[in-house]
Order: C-alpha cells, then sequence, then structure tokens
C-alpha cells in the first residue's frame, strides 16, 4: 500500500484554494447542481497540480528534509532494478558510494524503501 501522505505534505493545496476562492466555491455549487462531483474534482486537480509545479521536485513530510533529486533518483532505478547496487546507483546517479548510503539510510528511515534479505536480497520501494 501506498503512503501518499508524505508527498502531499509539502503541497500547499489551501494556499491555492484560497487565492481561488471564487472557483472553489462555483465548483461546489456546479457539483450540487450537475449531481455529481466532476466539477469540484476538476477544480481540486487543477489546484493541487498548480501546488506540485509551485514545489518542482521536492516533496516529504519532514521539516527541513524533502526529498532531494539524489534520493528520487535513487528510488526511481531501484524501481526499475530491484536489486541494483550502491555501487551501480554511484555510478549511475554520479555521487559517491558513502553519500548513495547515506541517502539509501535517510529513505530508508523516512519508510520509503526497505531492504528485503542480505546482500543477495532486492529493494522494494513503499512509498
Amino acid at each position: 500500500m501506498y503512503n501518499y501522505k508524505s508527498v502531499f505534505a509539502a503541497i500547499a493545496t489551501e494556499s491555492v484554494v484560497r487565492d481561488y476562492q471564487d472557483k472553489y466555491y462555483k465548483a461546489l455549487e456546479d457539483s450540487g447542481s450537475v449531481g455529481n462531483s466532476t466539477p469540484f474534482i476538476e477544480f481540486m486537480l487543477e489546484a493541487i497540480l498548480e501546488s506540485i509545479q509551485k514545489v518542482g521536485n521536492k516533496v516529504g513530510n519532514k521539516v527541513g528534509n524533502e526529498l532531494t533529486d539524489n534520493q528520487i533518483q535513487i528510488i526511481e532505478n531501484m524501481r526499475d532494478n530491484h536489486k541494483i547496487t550502491a555501487k551501480k546507483l554511484s555510478h549511475v546517479i554520479g555521487i559517491s558510494v558513502r553519500k548513495i548510503e547515506e541517502n539509501i539510510a535517510k529513505l530508508k528511515e523516512m519508510k520509503i524503501i526497505d531492504r528485503v534479505g542480505g546482500t543477495r536480497g532486492y529493494w522494494e520501494v513503499l512509498g
């Protein structure tokens, strides 16, 4: 099961809603008029998209602990190759093995990735 809470914690959707209050209430009114939530969902998706575009690549739910570009690349590479090594990640991403290991430790601490098995095991991306 994926945990998207950490992603949305960095997105200031409420400020977008506040900035577009008239459209927010119009979407609610339109949803009531047509008898389904499509207008409201469309408004909220646009608000979320705008928030994501403002945030860029920084997502996370800890103070000062947004995911870095390197951490995002580590996660993407682990999704593509569950058996990828720190050495291979170092080569692909272009940072030292030590930095890869530090980032992996942070991602494990954040419960974004987990190691299944020992040295012959594989990476599991949790979120």
